[in-house]
């Protein structure tokens, strides 16, 4: 999911996508990690959502011992521990043909250097080459480092499709009143109005954030059920 700072493409994942496939209708068909953050170029991220999910299904598992099987596929592309290790998920879950769905937000964070040389990337290449069309890896990135990415041998190994998000496809007007809706607050049709004007740009989404916010707190302290 590529899109400029600011334009909503980790709240698109995480509010959107991941809840909507772990408890839609067609849930069992699918194993939803937690989201991952790659800053640290490390497998520890991704060890620590397998043993969530593990979790979610009732079942404990270390994150430590999961990284280690990490830590030694990086080392023998050929081991298939990974694959084991969500197999057993399935298991697990109880859902036997469900597809694994990986998420790495924010993946601009694995290009301060080379790609090709961290750790997180080779499980990723790992993971894609074993797994095969029962795995799906999500990813968020401004689109101010599609050209980087794509000059990374590494990303065409493994194949992906870009998902680009614009302004356009973006409603402001339903942003600010459907959660207000659900929680049964009344915003003023005026209030509206002057938010969806200022907001007419991907940058301007996380200001529009913060004022509803700060708007929904001051409601919360006057105990009142309409913003104005």
């Amino acid at each position: 999911v590529i899109g400029p700072s600011g334009s909503g493409k980790s709240s698109l994942v995480r509010a959107g996508i991941l809840p909507s496939l772990k408890r839609g209708y067609e849930k069992e068909h699918w194993m939803v990690l937690p989201a991952v953050r790659p800053s640290t170029g490390t497998t520890m991220g991704l060890a620590k959502a397998y043993a969530q999910c593990f979790q979610d299904f009732g079942e404990r598992r270390d994150w430590l011992s999961i990284n280690e099987i990490f830590m030694r596929a990086i080392q023998n592309p050929t081991f298939s521990g990974p694959l084991e290790l969500t197999e057993q998920l399935r298991l697990v879950a109880g859902r036997p043909d469900a597809t694994l769905l990986i998420t790495v937000d924010q993946v601009e964070e694995m290009l301060g250097g080379r790609i090709s040389d961290q750790p997180m990337t080779h499980l990723l290449r790992t993971i894609a080459q074993t797994h095969g069309a029962g795995l799906v890896i999500l990813g968020t990135l401004r689109s101010d480092f599609l050209g980087e990415l794509q000059r990374q041998w590494t990303v065409e190994s493994i194949g992906y499709q870009i998902f680009p998000m614009s302004m356009d496809e973006i409603n402001i007007r339903s942003i600010i009143a459907e959660p207000a809706r659900v929680f049964d607050v009344k915003i003023e049709d005026n209030l509206v109005h002057r938010l969806v004007t200022q907001a007419q740009t991907g940058a301007s989404l996380p200001l529009l954030a913060f004022a509803l916010r700060d708007l929904w707190d001051r409601c919360r302290e006057r105990n009142d059920r309409e913003m104005c």
